[in-house]
């Protein structure tokens, strides 16, 4: 399978976020980070191991930007 190039994976990522805040709205704050990882996951096997480490911090983004987990202190 062909990966994405980076400008479809940033359009990829924007779509994830918009689902963040669909699940966050429908889910609860407990399930929120699971429901968004299991997103997230579904769509690694189409991420370059050049981009790997870029979509794993913007997912992680992502899960901070609807409180699906709390920035560890010191860690932000």
């Amino acid at each position: 399978m062909t990966h994405l190039t980076r400008s479809q994976l940033d359009e990829l990522l924007q779509g994830l976020r918009d689902q963040a805040a669909r699940i966050a709205q429908e889910l609860p704050a407990a399930d929120l980070a699971d429901a968004i990882a299991g997103e997230a996951e579904a769509l690694e096997h189409r991420i370059s191991a050049n981009d790997a480490d870029y979509f794993h911090n913007e997912v992680v983004a992502i899960m901070h930007s609807v409180w699906a987990v709390e920035t560890e202190e010191g860690h932000e």
